[in-house]
């Protein structure tokens, strides 16, 4: 019977300190591990750039495509980013469902 009083009882400030202390270690935990990912990931897109504007100065023939290249890749982010907001809208009025 004993332990089921110990399952309603109010815990103490100690043990809520405890509870608190262990959900603070694993928060550092996934907070360190989406830092080492950022990290690596700044350092992969890094290099890409890099090696990408290598590769075009290399071939630096005619590089009026590149401005279209880089105008056009605007262009289908403003449309793809107008598009995710008018379904969120659509879905917030209900009419997609």
């Amino acid at each position: 019977m004993n332990w089921l009083k110990q399952i309603f009882r109010k815990p103490s400030p100690l043990e809520l300190a405890a509870r608190e202390l262990v959900d603070a270690e694993h928060a550092l935990l996934v907070a360190q591990t989406g830092k080492d990912w950022a990290e690596m990931s700044v350092e992969y897109n890094t290099r890409r750039i890099n090696r990408l504007k290598q590769h075009i100065e290399m071939n630096d023939e005619d590089m009026d495509w590149l401005q279209e290249v880089k105008a056009f890749a605007i262009d289908g982010a403003i449309v793809f980013a107008v598009f995710g907001i008018l379904v969120a809208i659509f879905f917030a009025a209900g009419v997609l469902t």
